[in-house]
């Protein structure tokens, strides 16, 4: 989870290939691995009934795109920054 708005129950993560492809992020495990592991996280939060919204570089660096994401996952309309900033 990279962010969180708790009022609105939702989750919002991050995505780029590095974590995937990158020696320094996967730690040993293969990409695969890599991507049960999050899968997993993501189906653990969605099981608390937390909304789940993804993202990644292209619609990050497009601010419209990027809010209409966020919007449509619930985060109210002024709320498009995040409660709890967190690092993956």
């Amino acid at each position: 989870m990279d962010f969180w708005w708790e009022a609105e129950n939702v989750v919002g993560e991050s995505d780029g290939k590095g974590k995937y492809i990158d020696e320094e992020f996967a730690n040993g495990r293969s990409p695969g691995e890599i991507v049960w592991e999050e899968k997993r996280r993501e189906d653990a939060i969605r099981h608390r009934g937390h909304r789940v919204v993804r993202w990644g570089w292209a619609e990050a660096i497009r601010p419209p795109v990027l809010r209409a994401l966020l919007l449509e996952a619930g985060v109210r309309e002024g709320r498009v920054g995040p409660d709890v900033p967190r690092s993956s």
